[in-house]
C-alpha cells in the first residue's frame, strides 16, 4: 500500500489492488501459458548474463573499461541463444541469419544441450567480465619512456 500511495494514488490506493485484480484475472484466463514460454526463456537469456556481470563486479573492486560488461553480457546472451534458442518464430529467424553467415549450426545440437544454456552463458559472461580487465591492464602496462626536455 505505501508504494502505491507514493506514486500519487492517494485515497484510491486501497482500491488499486482490487482494480489490478479485476483486470489481470480475465487477461490471465484468456492467455495460453504455453505461448509465453518462449518469451520467458528470452527473458532468462537477458538476465542470466546480466546477473553474471553484476556478480563479477561485486567480486572485483577495480573497474575496467565500460565496454567490457557490455561485451560480457552480449557473449553470454548469444551463447544462451545458440545453445537453447527461444521458440519465437521472428526471433529465431533474426538470430539464425548471422549463424548461417558464419557457417555455424543454429541451435548448436541436442547433444550439447544436456547442460542447458543458463550455466554456460553465466560462466562465459562472468569469466569475461572478471578476467578481461586484469588481462587488459597487464598488456597495457608499458614502461614509461622519459620525455626529452628542450
Amino acid at each position: 500500500m505505501p508504494a502505491i500511495e507514493s506514486l500519487g494514488a492517494g485515497a484510491f490506493a486501497r482500491f488499486a489492488p482490487a482494480a489490478l485484480l479485476a483486470v489481470a484475472v480475465p487477461v490471465a484466463m484468456l492467455l495460453n501459458v504455453a505461448d509465453l514460454e518462449g518469451y520467458v526463456l528470452l527473458l532468462a537469456a537477458v538476465f542470466v548474463p546480466a546477473f553474471a556481470v553484476v556478480l563479477a563486479h561485486s567480486l572485483r573492486p577495480e573497474r575496467g573499461p565500460a565496454v567490457v560488461p557490455v561485451v560480457a553480457w552480449v557473449c553470454g546472451f548469444v551463447l544462451y541463444q545458440w545453445i537453447t534458442p527461444t521458440e519465437i518464430g521472428w526471433w529465431q529467424d533474426a538470430l539464425s541469419a548471422p549463424f548461417d553467415a558464419l557457417g555455424l549450426p543454429f541451435a548448436i545440437s541436442d547433444d550439447v544441450t544436456w547442460l542447458g544454456a543458463a550455466i554456460p552463458a553465466f560462466l562465459v559472461a562472468f569469466g569475461i567480465d572478471l578476467l578481461i580487465p586484469p588481462v587488459m591492464r597487464v598488456f597495457s602496462a608499458r614502461p614509461r619512456v622519459p620525455q626529452a626536455t628542450s
